[in-house]
């Protein structure tokens, strides 16, 4: 994320509130930090760069998560504009508060999700990547394989993942081989940050669902 413009924070006034942020040591503001919800650290990241740093880093993140309340995620179209995704977010407070933004197509769905985050996907191929908390999002390098109308597309899909040995989020993609009638299935890894997919190999069995995958 960018650095806040001049035009918002000048010269002076960064100094000043760069100095106040450090006047708590940094046990104690991450600790107040993870007392708050995402929304609310979205717009602290903007204060300065010690605590861009400290919101930034991935172990904060990772604590921050676990420490947070599962909260209910429910989807609507917009009969106002057909192009775009009504999201509605519940805690365990009751407090709601809604999320709408526009599609590139018509037909969008989600993968699945890991972590808070979406993984969405649409009728052309197109991958993105969503923080419905924060409303961030970041569109993927397009996959080296699109489906498009095929009779293998039920094989064709996305899963997106963490590994918690490099604190990294993953997203794998399969998809089905040349061969009609074939059981073998390829996959493809992006790694949150890199430029291009990274081709895996084949998988020898039957995707019959999104979370099963049985052998030959």
């Amino acid at each position: 994320m960018s650095s806040p413009s001049k035009t918002l924070m000048g010269g002076k006034k960064a100094k000043v509130v760069e100095g106040n942020a450090r006047l708590l040591c940094s046990d104690a503001l991450t600790e107040v930090f993870h007392k708050l919800p995402a929304r609310t650290l979205a717009s602290c990241r903007m204060v300065c760069k010690y605590w861009m740093s400290l919101l930034s880093d991935v172990h904060f993140l990772h604590e921050h998560l676990n420490r947070s309340q599962q909260k209910l995620l429910l989807f609507a179209n917009d009969r106002a504009n057909d192009r775009s995704l009504a999201m509605v977010l519940a805690d365990a407070n009751g407090y709601m508060y809604q999320l709408s933004r526009p599609l590139v197509a018509q037909s969008l769905f989600v993968h699945n999700s890991c972590n808070g985050l979406l993984c969405l996907g649409d009728s052309k191929g197109a991958v993105e990547l969503l923080n419905p908390t924060t409303g961030e999002s970041v569109v993927l390098p397009k996959p080296m394989y699109t489906a498009g109308s095929s009779q293998f597309s039920s094989c064709n899909w996305h899963c997106l993942g963490f590994c918690p040995s490099t604190k990294q989020h993953k997203i794998a993609h399969f998809y089905p081989g040349a061969h009609a009638g074939s059981l073998e299935v390829l996959c493809e890894i992006y790694t949150i940050g890199d430029r291009d997919w990274r081709q895996i190999g084949t998988l020898r069995g039957a995707p019959i669902d999104r979370g099963i995958h049985v052998k030959k």
